[in-house]
């Protein structure tokens, strides 16, 4: 098994990742955006089945795509705090060391 080690760039970097991967999901979901409307216009209330399934599967996937969009949101966040807190340990740390070290 390997050591673990923890670098605050590469915390930063997953982070970056994960808003990334937030705003692709929001694009991916505009690309169905509207079509249960446009199936209401275009075959009316003949296909009235069809078109309520559609809706309710549309605003599924709508808020399918909210819930995706905050975890990647927030996972984002908790890692830059990670990334500040492996930082800020680093500096203490290395500080603490300075103190005890005499130079000759």
């Amino acid at each position: 098994m390997s050591d673990l080690v923890v670098t605050p760039n590469y915390l930063d970097e997953l982070a970056t990742i994960e808003n990334k991967a937030s705003a692709k999901i929001g694009s991916a979901a505009e690309v169905t955006k509207g079509i249960s409307s446009d199936l209401w216009l275009t075959h009316g209330v003949a296909s009235e089945p069809s078109n309520v399934a559609l809706t309710r599967v549309q605003d599924a996937r709508r808020s399918t795509v909210e819930a995706l969009q905050r975890v990647c949101q927030d996972l984002a966040v908790k890692l830059g705090t990670a990334a500040d807190a492996y930082a800020s340990t680093d500096e203490r740390a290395a500080g603490n060391i300075d103190k005890r070290v005499v130079v000759h």
